[in-house]
């Protein structure tokens, strides 16, 4: 469908322009009038390829532009601001260049016919599942203003969450990809030359330095069988991933790992919580939000779960009811759930739950990488130390001999 540039002055003689995807000058010039707009400068726009075929293939964009993006959107459409204009206005005022370009994209498409969910449903990559299923929701429940505000909450406090995460594990990050590179550089550059001198030397070595000299030898002529190791696991969890049996199998083999399992459990229902809260906030149906929850979520067991509970609050059970049936939700989550439906004050019980486990994967972290920090340093020094002796050993012992 051909794209027309127009320019055009509102009511009040200000001048408008934009763009706008008609099937013809005459639809054009139809839409334009709907808008109480009188249309002054008219031509088709020559576009190649299509936005949303350049921008589909794009990355996501950093989340603090989502959530100015879904505040601003949600101000201008409580507003009584056209959904049209309204997009049109944050695309202009967004730093980000990729969000920019996709709301475009977005504005042409409900111009020809489309709704904000079904074209925002058309770039994966920025807006998530949950989000475009919410923004549905409060499109069906004419209530979209107070979803997006109640999305600009939720988009702001997961990203503090995931950045809070992000900062616990920077420092062990580092540490660790500091001493991989290290040691690789020890075992392929260092070594080679410390085990040249002593065959020249030709002297009897100890045990450590044997060992160690053996482990660079091998290193050395055998490393492509280490990266094929390594490839394969990753292509392995990779396939694995993208079927849903072996996504099962690795989302339980995660989430039964000591110390990560309980942190990865505790963000599900910090998250799950959050949403629901939200979810019921903005009109939605119990069962159809926990669907939501369900599609959207990241780890097959979690959404295996709430399925299985919207399934029962489906036939007539409680929330709190169908939450205990599954070992996942602890009871601490689904008797604040009960206590929330017995007073009425559900979406209040479930953002208490949801700050709890906030705390709660904050402080893991937090206690994660204090644990972490002197393991690894612990581990780094043991294997600093056995290679100093290792080529320390022979070097006294030479020294010892000609003495």
């Amino acid at each position: 469908m051909p794209v027309y540039q127009y320019r055009a002055r509102d009511q009040s003689g200000r001048m408008i322009e934009g763009t706008i995807q008609a099937d013809s000058e005459r639809a054009v010039v139809a839409q334009l009038r709907e808008r109480s707009y009188m249309p002054t400068l008219l031509r088709e726009q020559i576009v190649a390829p299509s936005v949303g075929e350049q921008v589909r293939t794009m990355t996501g964009v950093p989340r603090q532009f989502l959530v100015v993006f879904t505040r601003q959107l949600a101000t201008m459409v409580g507003s009584g601001l056209p959904l049209v204009t309204g997009l049109e206005v944050a695309a202009r005022q967004t730093e980000s260049l990729r969000l920019r370009d996709v709301l475009d994209a977005v504005r042409i498409g409900i111009e020809g016919g489309g709704t904000l969910s079904g074209e925002m449903a058309k770039y994966p990559a920025i807006f998530s599942p949950l989000y475009v299923n919410t923004v549905r929701a409060g499109e069906a429940a004419g209530s979209l203003d107070r979803v997006l505000n109640y999305l600009a909450d939720y988009v702001e406090r997961d990203m503090e969450l995931i950045q809070r995460i992000k900062t616990a594990a920077a420092y062990p990050s580092v540490v660790m990809g500091l001493s991989i590179a290290v040691g690789l550089g020890a075992v392929f550059f260092v070594l080679p030359t410390i085990t040249t001198l002593f065959d020249t030397l030709n002297v009897t070595l100890p045990l450590p330095t044997q060992i160690l000299i053996a482990f660079s030898k091998g290193a050395q002529k055998y490393w492509y069988i280490g990266l094929a190791v390594f490839l394969a696991i990753v292509g392995t969890i990779t396939a694995m991933r993208r079927t849903n049996g072996g996504r099962r199998v690795v989302d339980m083999v995660l989430l039964n790992i000591p110390v990560v399992g309980k942190l990865v459990q505790k963000i599900a229902l910090a998250r799950f919580t959050r949403v629901l809260a939200m979810i019921i906030r903005s009109g939605v149906p119990i069962v159809q939000g926990l669907e939501i929850i369900a599609r959207a979520s990241g780890n097959a067991i979690v959404a295996q779960a709430v399925e299985n509970t919207a399934v029962n609050v489906r036939e007539g059970q409680s929330i709190s009811a169908s939450l205990s049936q599954n070992t996942l939700f602890p009871p601490m989550l689904w008797n604040m759930v009960a206590v929330g439906e017995q007073t009425g004050a559900l979406e209040e019980s479930l953002d208490k739950i949801a700050d709890f486990y906030d705390r709660e994967v904050g402080n893991t972290v937090d206690r994660f990488a204090s644990i972490l920090e002197p393991v690894m340093i612990v581990t780094v020094g043991g294997i600093v130390g056995f290679v100093a002796v290792s080529i320390l050993s022979p070097l006294w012992r030479l020294l010892s001999a000609i003495h």
